[in-house]
């Protein structure tokens, strides 16, 4: 350049060069941002799952059209819900807590036990005043069911509670080590960045200047699948670590106990049931037994017990935990067609237990719930025993809990069913005049079994749509995918009043679903003027003034 010395334009290069560099190294500290942010990992570097997390209260106070004072349901995770601020005199309040398998995952919250409990005790108390209450919020650990019980119990005068929990427990370590793998340099990236202020901008780039809001904090089931997925599937854990998380969960079913105890409400603890059937998401392939055979040839049940000896073998020498699970399943497969059932049972629980993965409450914990009810005299649902009695062979299968651990509606109505006899023989509800749970329980399962297509009323619609094959389906986010399929069939044919009563009835429950449900129930009455479901169902919506 003319007039410019060798040192000045050494230092005009340098110069070039810095800003370059800090260009690159704020869009590399902004990659690190959204990366931590796409995590959960905020400046408090957070341990627990974002989504897992429980903001209180969360039930808000308003009204009704008719001006009655009401609470209801605030948190974006739960169904729209509401209970009388004004308890009445003869009323009866339970609240049920859980995670995913409690929500009722995969259906309408109608599927859920805890909806199923609240039809019983309707038609068992018909005098009274009934409010079940479903906080069933999906992947929360106990410790956080622990903090909504008492909030709840203090704030909503409750008659009785009944907890489910203990699917999730190994979730927030799994997180913890995952974050710990991540963090290392992710968030020595982003200290420099608060160090340097960078975080502000990426603030701004990323959220704008909006403040951070409770809906914020509830995550999307797409959130949850990717994270499951991510980090569950990644990570192991110890067996030290594994006893250690179990201590804490009993200690937490033992809080929520006097926490019960201290405000001198009746508490119902379960112990948590699984698919012992479930493998994954692939079965095993049709010629699974002849790979392990050395001579396909012969009668099937020296095959069986051929095949049965060699997984022994297998097993005796131990291996990884992948390789046990797979082989302690194929045994209780095999022990079964065996018809040796208790073996089977046996098997498919140790394959259950030692997944690494975790996915299913252990035995060890249902051990845990049913010490903590003894120690305390606190009434229990034993759901792994109930469901083993109807399980097919004694084993608890797909026709009771669709995939790892969230029931079918036919299984849902069975728990419910279970918890009705259990409360009532301790006295924890009244009893009932002309009213027999089992008949009650029969009647709603041959309902189950004959029915082709959904209700169309809101009280009623389990969320299976057009076809029942729904209830089968293996897939958690199947009522998601049900959404899209009733809004193309709707776009296909805007006067197809059953899809828009369906849709209008999935989006009754959202929280921010009620224009949407108005919207569908309209629409399918300006086809069919005398549909009278999709007339109730409006009013029940323009009632609750949502």
């Amino acid at each position: 350049m003319k007039g410019v010395s060798v040192r000045q334009s050494f230092a005009v290069s340098a110069i070039v060069t810095a800003g370059i560099s800090l260009v690159a190294a704020a869009l590399l500290l902004l990659c690190a941002e959204v990366t931590l942010r796409f995590l959960g990992m905020g400046e408090s570097e957070m341990s627990q799952l974002p989504y897992q997390e429980i903001y209180l209260p969360v039930m808000t106070k308003g009204e009704r059209e008719d001006g009655v004072a009401v609470w209801s349901t605030g948190d974006g995770r739960l169904p729209y819900q509401s209970i009388l601020v004004r308890k009445p005199e003869n009323s009866l309040r339970v609240f049920v807590y859980g995670a995913s398998a409690t929500y009722a995952l995969g259906f309408s919250t109608n599927a859920s036990f805890a909806a199923q409990l609240g039809h019983m005790l309707r038609d068992a108390y018909p005098d009274h005043s009934l409010e079940v209450v479903n906080f069933g919020i999906p992947a929360i650990p106990a410790s956080n069911v622990k903090i909504l019980l008492e909030d709840t119990t203090r704030r909503y005068n409750p008659d009785l509670l009944v907890v489910y929990s203990g699917n999730n427990e190994f979730m927030e370590i799994h997180a913890e080590k995952y974050m710990e793998n991540e963090r290392s340099m992710l968030m020595r990236l982003r200290r420099f960045a608060v160090s340097l202020r960078i975080s502000r901008v990426t603030d701004q780039v990323l959220r704008g200047n909006e403040i951070r809001t409770l809906e914020e904090h509830n995550a999307s089931r797409a959130d949850v699948r990717q994270v499951e997925h991510t980090i569950i599937q990644h990570m192991s854990i110890t067996e030290d670590e594994i006893r250690g998380i179990l201590n804490e969960y009993e200690r937490h079913l033992n809080e929520m106990v006097l926490a019960s105890q201290s405000t001198n409400t009746p508490l119902l603890i379960m112990t948590v049931a699984s698919n012992w059937r479930w493998r994954g998401i692939n079965d095993l392939p049709q010629n699974w037994i002849d790979e392990l055979m050395s001579n396909v040839a012969g009668p099937d049940r020296e095959r069986y017990l051929e095949a049965a000896e060699k997984l022994t073998t297998l097993l005796d020498a131990g291996g990884t935990k992948e390789s046990q699970q797979d082989n302690y399943y194929k045994r209780g497969v095999l022990h079964e067609l065996l018809e040796k059932y208790d073996a089977a049972a046996a098997d498919l629980i140790a394959a259950k237990d030692v997944d690494p993965h975790l996915r299913r409450a252990l035995e060890d914990g249902n051990s845990r719930v049913r010490l903590v009810a003894e120690e305390n005299s606190v009434p229990i649902v034993d759901t792994v025993s109930f469901l083993r009695w109807h399980g097919h062979n004694g084993i608890i299968g797909h026709e009771e809990i669709y995939d790892n651990v969230h029931f079918t509606p036919r299984g849902a109505l069975l728990v419910a069913g279970e918890i009705f006899r259990v409360a009532q023989a301790e006295g924890m509800i009244p009893a009932p005049i002309g009213f027999d749970v089992d008949s009650y329980v029969k009647r709603r399962l041959d309902d189950l079994t004959s029915m082709e297509g959904d209700e169309l009323s809101v009280d009623e619609f389990l969320g299976i749509g057009h076809d029942r094959i729904q209830i089968l389906l293996r897939d958690p986010f199947k009522y998601d995918k049900l959404l899209v399929d009733l809004d193309q069939r709707i776009i296909d044919n805007p006067a197809d009043v059953t899809s828009l009563i369906y849709r209008g009835n999935i989006h009754y429950y959202d929280m921010d679903g009620a224009d949407l449900a108005e919207r569908d129930y309209r629409a399918a009455l300006r086809v069919d003027p005398e549909q009278e479901d999709a007339r109730n169902n409006l009013d029940l919506l323009l009632a609750s003034n949502r």
